[in-house]
């Protein structure tokens, strides 16, 4: 088999002309099936004797052969506790031929071009355990996607990579590596595996104690990686890093880097995500953040493992640097990999999974919280060179190789768009562009050579890259954005009204509420429930807190009272004042699982009193005290059985029993044998009176990792309207009395219908997505486990 393989220096003819060959030669076919596995094996046998790297491009469910999988797409299991199992491989097939691929230093990576169901879950076990990348085109449009294909295949092609690698991390004795994240195949219990590595290979792991006391005054971390270069030289790559070791909490917390910190609990959240479900994955991200608020408000006691006496939580500021850390943690509760509902496909949030999985930390800050510019009235300087020295603090004004100015950003919420407005999202991979119904004709002209989009084909509109100056600085800037990976990004241009790729538009918003369970927090409620829980949790919190009395991380910490005006810190990247053109919001239709919005517009500033009480079993409920509090391989005890279809107790009006005396521990939790506290979803607090709303501080800076926003001055959110999926869009858009996520249409991929001319697809599954799915009650209680980290 060996003789198959050529020189491509010596055959490049004979090679271009089966690439060209290829359309034609299959062009007329009618067979719909696919036999993936036969493939894998043939190209296995011609390469394990030199190793390498394996493209595999599949367009279809593979259905002959070894590696043959069946459709077992249910929409009924989506936005439900066994929706895990549609993330997770059916058969073992893949899997266990990625590892004997790995054993012959082989890499695989995947394009998937998918119009139908493809069953992800499966496939991505070849580069996850290989090494390798996932990269999914749904609804594949050469003319869209074509350019981001390319780019993606040409940087795969030639970019510098190691071969035959193996790579072991170590550290100081009286600590240990207890878990690793990223794409890769373990050997014994701590050598990874990477039949490839490059400049994209992004590994994590966890670092614990092992013994109570360590003897040196500081922690060393050493990572050694053995690998071949491309000119068959055998090489070694060492790493070492010295942390000093304090007992001081406010040394520690001075030295967080919060966008390092949210990429290490993005990547434990998957792991936890796709062992007991996303709702835990969500419930562990916002109980994290809550502890360690808790925790840095605690003021500055010695740490160790001689057992503190609790005092009251100190009423302090959240340190500057840690002072995104609730934003961040709201958007990835939001984001597509964690986020809930019916209205994301399987194989999309797969896709999601494998990319933050194996992102570095400057790539998933854009992934978490995305960029939405201002274009229709970019200032005169956006869109060109800088012309004084720009240094890395300036990365969020400025992008590229040329120092580009970037326009101005804006909250990422509903209230800040505007029907007279063009805005362009970015969230490092994909770019959108919403576009108003009432734009200036000058402008539509400049950059979509059309006056207005009614009556026009939108596959045919593209945005102009020059011919005036509006249209060449914003080409200016898309390219700016894309200078550090040289991906040519795809854009998605979506006119006002347009609900089915609104929907996908409303995803990034994440400062409005969403209408599933532990995303109907906007901004400003999610702030209020961290202060307040970070203060020990008293009684009358909102909803999603942590019940008085129950046990949160140990004892709980009684504090008391809100705080005070100006203590949450405003959303990157904001200009002063009112959005200009705002547009109206009517109260939205009933959504929120059927159950009743909250009266009134959200609370509009820090300075307004408290929600009233809450309904029990919220998003912050903490777990028994058995409950896991380290590695991946253990997952908290699977909540109590759920009812399908049933409703939970209608608590809303019950008041909260008392919590203990600040002077008293509280009481014990339940036994380890004993499934937490029954608790549904519920809707958000009656809206609090008005009141004086305060000045917001002045951005945040991070030391060495840099905000994603610009550094302006940036207001509070607006206090009117939760916008998301539960707020109404601008003036003129229809929604359903379910709101603006219906679940994927029956006959396409994510909204994406099947192109002309494409073979029809393989059997799907045949019952029909659930109605009224977000105004149906949540199928019963939840299990509630919350991590207790240290």
């Amino acid at each position: 088999p060996e003789d198959l393989l050529v020189c491509l220096k010596d055959s490049r003819s004979v090679v271009e002309a089966l690439l060209d060959n290829l359309p034609q030669m299959f062009g007329k076919t009618q067979v719909t099936d696919s036999c993936l596995g036969p493939a894998l094996k043939a190209a296995f046998t011609v390469t394990k004797h030199i190793g390498g790297k394996m493209l595999v491009f599949q367009a279809t469910l593979p259905t002959l052969g070894d590696g043959a999988l069946k459709p077992r797409e249910n929409y009924r299991l989506m936005g439900t506790k066994d929706e895990v199992q549609l993330l997770n491989p059916q058969m073992m097939w893949y899997k266990e031929t990625a590892v004997e691929i790995s054993r012959s230093q082989i890499s695989v990576d995947l394009f998937l071009f998918p119009y139908t169901y493809i069953d992800s879950a499966a496939l991505a076990e070849l580069p996850k355990i290989t090494a390798g990348t996932l990269r999914t085109y749904a609804g594949f449009d050469p003319v869209r996607d074509g350019p981001t294909f390319e780019a993606d295949l040409t940087r795969r092609l030639t970019q510098t990579t190691a071969f035959e690698a193996v790579m072991r991390i170590r550290c100081t004795r009286g600590m240990r590596i207890s878990n690793f994240y990223g794409n890769f195949y373990i050997r014994g219990t701590d050598l990874l595996a990477l039949p490839n590595c490059n400049s994209d290979s992004v590994f994590a792991f966890d670092i614990v104690h092992d013994e109570q006391n360590t003897t040196s005054s500081v922690v060393t971390v050493q990572s050694a990686l053995l690998y071949t270069s491309s000119q068959g030289e055998r090489r070694i790559r060492v790493l070492t890093q010295a942390l000093p070791i304090t007992s001081l909490m406010s040394e520690m917390v001075a030295g967080v880097d919060t966008e390092a910190m949210c990429n290490l609990l993005a990547k434990q959240a998957l792991n936890v995500a796709l062992k007991s479900g996303l709702e835990t994955a969500r419930t562990r991200l916002q109980q994290t953040c809550i502890d360690i608020i808790r925790t840095v408000k605690g003021g500055d006691q010695r740490m160790g493992y001689v057992p503190q006496q609790q005092t009251q939580s100190e009423d302090k500021d959240i340190p500057e640097n840690l002072q995104l850390l609730p934003l961040y943690t709201m958007a990835l509760i939001k984001n597509v990999a964690f986020r809930g509902g019916t209205d994301i496909h399987p194989d999309e949030r797969v896709q999601a999974m494998q990319l933050l999985a194996n992102m570095w930390v400057s790539d998933s800050r854009y992934f978490m919280y995305p960029r939405m510019f201002s274009i229709h009235n970019m200032d005169a300087m956006a869109g060109q060179p800088s012309e004084k020295d720009v240094d890395d603090e300036d990365s969020s004004v400025y992008a590229g190789r040329h120092c580009i100015c970037l326009p101005k950003v804006v909250n990422l919420s509903v209230d800040r768009l505007s029907s007279e407005g063009i805005y362009l999202l970015d969230n490092g991979l994909e770019m959108y562009m919403w576009v108003g119904r009432s734009v200036d004709v000058g402008v539509m002209n400049c950059l979509f050579g059309v006056e207005k989009f009614e009556g026009v084909d939108m596959s045919k509109i593209k945005l102009l890259t020059s011919g005036n100056d509006h249209a060449s600085r914003l080409n200016a800037i898309i390219n700016a954005l894309r200078d550090d990976t040289s991906i040519t990004p795809k854009i998605t241009i979506i006119q006002e009204g347009d609900q089915n790729l609104e929907q996908r538009f409303f995803w990034f918003l994440v400062e409005d509420r969403a209408s599933f369970q532990g995303g109907t927090y906007n901004y400003l409620e999610f702030m209020q429930l961290v202060n307040r829980q970070g203060m020990g949790g008293p009684p009358g919190m909102p909803p999603g807190g942590i019940p008085p009395g129950a046990p949160a991380g140990g004892a709980m910490i009684q504090g008391q009272g809100m705080p005070p005006p100006g203590r949450m810190p405003p959303p990157p990247g904001a200009p002063s004042g009112p959005p200009p053109g705002r547009m109206g919001m009517a109260p939205p239709p009933a959504g929120n699982y059927g159950m009743p919005p909250p009266p009134g517009p959200p609370p509009g500033g820090m300075g307004m009193a408290p929600p009233p009480g809450p309904p029990p079993g919220g998003m912050g409920m903490a777990p028994p005290p058995g409950a896991s509090m380290g590695g991946m391989g253990i997952h908290p005890p699977p909540g109590p059985p759920k009812a399908a279809g049933m409703p939970p107790a209608p608590s809303r009006n019950m008041p909260p029993p008392p919590g203990p005396p600040s002077n008293m521990a509280p009481p014990p939790g339940p036994p380890n044998n004993m499934a937490p506290p029954p608790g549904g979803m519920m809707p958000p607090p009656p809206a609090p009176t008005s009141g004086p709303r305060s000045n917001p501080p002045p951005p945040p800076t991070l030391g060495s990792s840099h905000p994603p926003p610009p550094g302006r001055p940036m207001p509070a959110p607006p206090g009117s309207g939760g916008g998301g999926y539960m707020a109404s869009p601008p003036p003129g858009r229809q929604l359903s009395s379910g709101g603006n996520m219906p679940p994927p249409p029956q006959g396409g991929y994510g909204g994406y219908g099947s192109p002309p001319g494409a073979p029809p697809p393989p059997p799907r599954y045949s019952g029909n997505p659930p109605h009224g799915q977000f105004n149906a009650p949540p199928p019963g209680p939840p299990p509630q486990h919350a991590y207790q980290g240290r």
